[in-house]
């Protein structure tokens, strides 16, 4: 009797274990035009199992397009650099303004969530249309000198402490940098030196409970707070960033979305414990 009892419940085990399987769209990825709407081709209808479901939009502003791909990952273990967006403007003399927005998902709540995620991503920054003309004609009196200035300029940077020390010579080119870490409102100022030394770039990224602002700049002490404050409201006016700290989402929409993996393993040890107690008591 216990016996039948025991292989009852053993086959109750095995029988929900595959209810909880997760299912995903995979080998699904497309390019548009950024004047195209966000629309998932009938070639991405793969669908697997898996322990997540992940995807990712990157949106070029150089070439005008964006690429979506949406996958299946057979772990069920969620990084947190997989759930990340992330903004790069570069200003140079010799190529327009590089402006890149790439955004990431990796999810476990509900079948196909990180589709569901990217496409509502997609469609919140293409509905922004940024006017990229306008941000490069305000951004680079802010942090860009000119060629014929910054070739021959010796470079003037704050350090960690706010002194002043030379960072740009003929022999070695270098940016004034200022990063601030928004989460612990730590900034630090110093001077980098870079193979790319013609370019003067805006860069932030946000991950789970991690956001990080910085400004690369080759005008003489541009690495001080009036920069990095003036640079912050022009990406909020121009709707780069959700906030005028600086963040490129809402703190409380970035996170790790469900765990699917929780629910069955909670399902698991139910029915072990369950096991365990008929034996006990038999």
């Amino acid at each position: 009797m216990v016996c039948s009892r025991l292989q009852f419940f053993i086959f109750l085990f095995y029988f929900f274990l595959p209810c909880q399987t997760l299912r995903c769209t995979t080998n699904c990825s497309f390019t548009y035009n950024l004047t195209q709407l966000f629309d998932i081709p009938n070639q991405c209808g793969q669908i697997v199992s898996a322990g997540k479901c992940i995807a990712s939009v990157k949106f070029s502003y150089q070439t005008q397009k964006y690429t979506v791909q949406i996958d299946a990952d057979p772990s069920t273990y969620i990084y947190r650099a997989e759930t990340r967006r992330f903004a790069y403007i570069i200003l140079s003399p010799i190529i327009p303004i590089f402006f890149y927005y790439d955004i990431h998902y990796s999810c476990q709540n509900t079948d196909d969530c990180a589709r569901d995620l990217i496409r509502n991503a997609a469609i919140e920054i293409l509905q922004r249309q940024f006017q990229i003309g306008a941000i490069e004609n305000e951004l680079a009196p802010l942090i860009s000198s000119p060629p014929s200035i910054s070739k021959n300029l010796t470079l003037n940077c704050y350090d960690s402490k706010e002194n002043i020390l030379q960072c740009n010579t003929s022999r070695k080119p270098g940016f004034c940098l200022i990063q601030h870490k928004i989460e612990s409102n730590s900034i630090n100022h110093s001077c980098t030196h870079e193979k790319s030394h013609i370019s003067v770039y805006i860069m932030t990224y946000l991950l789970i409970n991690d956001s990080t602002f910085d400004v690369a700049c080759n005008r003489s002490l541009c690495n001080n707070n009036s920069t990095l404050r003036d640079v912050k409201e022009l990406m909020f006016k121009h709707n780069v960033t959700v906030t005028l700290s600086g963040r490129l989402m809402d703190n409380e929409k970035i996170e790790i979305i469900g765990n699917n993996g929780s629910k069955w393993i909670e399902s698991i040890i139910l029915i072990t414990m369950m096991i365990v107690a008929l034996a006990l008591h038999s």
